[in-house]
């Protein structure tokens, strides 16, 4: 699971996120990965829907209720939201 993924205020919009993510992404799919989950934060939620992510359920955090977002693999692409979700394996990849 991806968690607390930030960048400065001040370099937002540089496309440091995205190349974050999509390391991490490559790093885990070349580990064999299906998937890649995020607790989201609301502020994030059009990032990682552009980059791949979709909705798949709500997490309890300490801060209250954030969307859980899930990026699925190719091969689980296909997979509903919720089948993609409850697979026993996790991350995901995004091609670049």
């Amino acid at each position: 699971m991806l968690q607390d993924l930030f960048v400065d205020p001040g370099h937002m919009r540089c496309g440091i996120a995205t190349a974050l993510v999509s390391r991490i992404a490559d790093v885990l799919r070349a580990r064999g990965a299906e998937r890649l989950e995020v607790t989201a934060n609301p502020h994030a939620l059009e990032f990682y829907r552009a980059f791949g992510f979709v909705d798949c359920g709500v997490a309890e955090t300490d801060f209250g209720a954030a969307p859980r977002m899930v990026l699925c693999s190719p091969e689980r692409a296909g997979a509903t939201r919720s089948g993609c979700c409850d697979t026993g394996s996790w991350i995901a990849t995004r091609s670049a």
